[in-house]
């Protein structure tokens, strides 16, 4: 009977010491896995930032390439930091990565996985008039292209001939959901306004986010179409039907509610743009607001006092003076960036005077451009190179002052004059 105790007992104390080594066991496991995925973490997160310095997305890719012979940790980083955007023009190289990212292999499937953001630039003319031997991509690829790629959410797509059908765009509709959309149309395509692709009924992408325009060319008709059910939170459009951005307008017009950030810039020298989706309510609620050219009068000062919100301002060509400034600025302005400077009106009646100390009550930080050197006017009037000289006066007082109030201010100067002068 003793015998029998001891044995049990034996094997109880047995199982006892080999359930505690198979706990230990497990949470040394658990213990390295958490350790390899805070390994990986940090090297991408180290790689990441090695890469930024370089100088061309050809030299950062060569980096990439060097940093993945390292070990197998690295490869897995640098992969998928090759693999996170990827260009195509050419049929070639879509048939090559193709051949990489194919569904078939392991591999394959976690490098496509790695694809978050891509462009295409489709052929400009139809294919008949490929160049002979270089084979381009036409719309047609774009279903079975993207469909290769699952975790896609950014797409620079620039369109050209022929105009895709409804048939394309639903088998677009099967592919990733793409949440930022940048459409460009080619200077040989002015009657296929890409704006055409968002229609109700049409558009394969109904979680877009971002959508930015831009045009090659200016065209003379505006969105006529009705737009699909899209609830965007940014909208930027460059070179603008006849300047006048309708495009917002349209755009804009059920994304009230989600709207942050909004960019119209005229890329085409001397179009002045009045702005006048800035008085729509759908955009009242915007946080961020970019334009190109700007006057800065009665009129865009009381526009700019009617968004609630708004707590960045950019102005990104120069802006034309014709009352004071910066007095007048809604004080919920925190962030203020003027890469271009200033322009002066002679029918300003502050001419001369037009730059005050004045600051937005909210202000945290603020980037100016000035022209510094009175000299580069020598060949104008004497007016203007003591203006610019004024300018530069009022930069470095308007910077010391910020600098005063803990407000964060970087001034940039440039002996480049403005395009009006």
């Amino acid at each position: 009977m003793s015998l029998i105790n001891d044995t049990e007992r034996k094997q109880g104390v047995g199982t006892l010491y080999g359930n505690a080594a198979s706990k230990r066991n497990t949470q040394n496991v658990q213990r390295l896995s958490a350790n390899v995925i805070l390994n990986d973490d940090l090297i991408y997160e180290v790689l990441s930032i090695a890469s930024a310095a370089a100088g061309s997305d050809l030299q950062r890719r060569e980096v990439l390439f060097k940093y993945a012979l390292v070990c197998q940790a690295w490869g897995r980083a640098a992969q998928s930091l090759l693999f996170r955007h990827v260009f195509l023009q050419i049929r070639s190289s879509m048939m090559a990565l193709l051949a990489i990212i194919t569904q078939k292999t392991e591999r394959g499937r976690r490098l496509s996985r790695y694809i978050r953001s891509a462009t295409i630039k489709s052929s400009r003319s139809t294919e008949p008039f490929d160049p002979v031997g270089l084979p381009m991509i036409h719309f047609r690829h774009l279903p079975a292209l993207l469909c290769h790629m699952p975790r896609l959410e950014e797409l620079h797509l620039t369109l050209g001939q022929p105009w895709p059908d409804e048939d394309i765009l639903r088998q677009l509709a099967c592919g990733p959901q793409i949440r930022s959309l940048v459409l460009e149309t080619s200077q040989y395509g002015p009657d296929c306004p890409v704006e055409n692709l968002l229609v109700a009924g049409v558009n394969p992408w109904p979680q877009l986010e971002r959508v930015a325009l831009r045009y090659q060319t200016n065209l003379n008709q505006g969105p006529t179409h009705v737009l699909s059910g899209i609830y965007l939170e940014q909208i930027t459009v460059e070179s603008s039907t006849n300047g006048e951005f309708p495009e917002i307008t349209w755009l804009s017009q059920r994304s009230e509610a989600s709207l942050t950030h909004l960019a119209a810039v005229n890329s085409f020298p001397g179009t002045n743009s009045s702005y006048p989706f800035l008085k729509c309510h759908s955009v009242k609620n915007i946080a961020s607001l970019t334009l190109g050219s700007t006057i800065w009068d009665d009129s865009f000062h009381n526009v700019l006092h009617s968004f609630d919100h708004l707590r960045e301002l950019r102005l990104l060509s120069g802006m034309t003076l014709v009352r004071q400034f910066p007095v007048g600025l809604p004080d919920g302005i925190e962030h203020l960036i003027m890469p271009n400077g200033f322009i002066w009106s002679h029918s300003s009646p502050h001419h001369g005077s037009s730059l005050t100390l004045d600051r937005p009550a909210l202000l945290k930080t603020c980037k100016l451009t000035v022209v510094y050197d009175p000299f580069a006017a020598r060949y104008l009037y004497r007016e203007i190179g003591t203006l610019l000289e004024g300018a530069r006066t009022w930069a470095e007082q308007y910077a010391e002052g910020c600098r005063e109030q803990d407000i964060e201010v970087e001034v940039n100067y440039t002996n480049k004059l403005p395009s009006a002068y």
